[in-house]
């Protein structure tokens, strides 16, 4: 009897073991078949956005914070500031884009 019921468990773990298999091997057929071209094109938007902020407070123009409507400020390296304080924010601190800076 402790034998039937042994070999009935050995095969219970390997019905489930076969079963994990089955359902990784089907999940990685459906994460190869997810287009990413939507996620793709708003994230480029998005990095062609900020890249043109930067530039327009790089010329010394200036940009409004599209939440507060507070002007952009760019800080950058100089003596007395964090150098994790470097980057663009507005009065209201509802902007904030950390830039590194190369010395």
């Amino acid at each position: 009897m402790n034998f039937v019921k042994s070999t009935l468990a050995i095969l219970q773990r390997c019905v489930i073991i076969v079963s994990l298999v089955s359902y990784s091997q089907s999940l990685a057929n459906f994460m190869s078949q997810i287009d990413f071209s939507a996620i793709n094109k708003a994230t480029a938007l998005s990095f062609k956005a900020q890249r043109k902020i930067i530039t327009s407070l790089g010329r010394g123009d200036t940009v409004m914070c599209q939440q507060c409507s507070q002007p952009l400020k760019l800080t950058t390296v100089h003596k007395g500031v964090d150098k994790h304080k470097n980057g663009i924010s507005c009065a209201g601190d509802c902007n904030n884009v950390g830039l590194e800076f190369v010395e």
